[in-house]
């Protein structure tokens, strides 16, 4: 898998062997990238279920100020900080453990971010879950966008966000979500 813009355009990252986590297919990124292009310099990231962190290292390859990826499997964590290594990343922060208590966590800190990505298992809900939960916190900040990658189209109930647009891709679905 390779980084497809930005200062490591070209460059090929580690992903997790097996099949515990599903990398986010170059159009997808481009997809998402393309969606975001006017708010990515600067931007907070926060990538869950981030698998190789693949959309981060993206993100910051593109002028992004931060990333924050939280995922809970052992391969994930060993495949995210070789990465990170290899790129001598910085301004990332990997948390390992399960992605509503850590967003729970980062909310009681106050954390907020510009962009969130989620790309949980496909058709268990937990896609749902999430963007129900953003929606209710304050961890998107006002003007910013989460993409929720699933097998299916989401049926939400939004207080404070906005379903902007569904996308399919093949097997996926990209959702994305904004705060006006």
């Amino acid at each position: 898998m390779r980084i497809t813009a930005g200062k490591w355009r070209g460059r090929s990252i580690q992903t997790p062997k097996g099949s515990h986590t599903r990398p986010t297919p170059s159009r997808v990124r481009e997809a998402i990238f393309n969606i975001c292009q006017s708010k990515i310099d600067g931007a907070d990231i926060l990538d869950l279920f981030a698998g190789s962190g693949i959309l981060s290292l993206e993100g910051i390859s593109r002028g992004a100020s931060s990333a924050t990826l939280i995922d809970n499997a052992p391969i994930a964590k060993q495949c995210i900080q070789k990465n990170l290594k290899l790129f001598d990343i910085q301004n990332a922060r990997l948390l390992f453990g399960d992605v509503f208590q850590q967003i729970t966590r980062l909310e009681s800190q106050n954390r907020s971010f510009d962009i969130i990505y989620a790309d949980p298992p496909y058709n268990k809900g937990i896609g749902r879950q999430l963007a129900e939960a953003i929606d209710q916190s304050n961890l998107l900040r006002k003007g910013g966008i989460l993409f929720i990658e699933e097998g299916e189209e989401l049926s939400l109930d939004l207080k404070t966000c906005t379903l902007q647009n569904i996308r399919p891709y093949g097997s996926t679905i990209l959702h994305q979500i904004n705060r006006p």
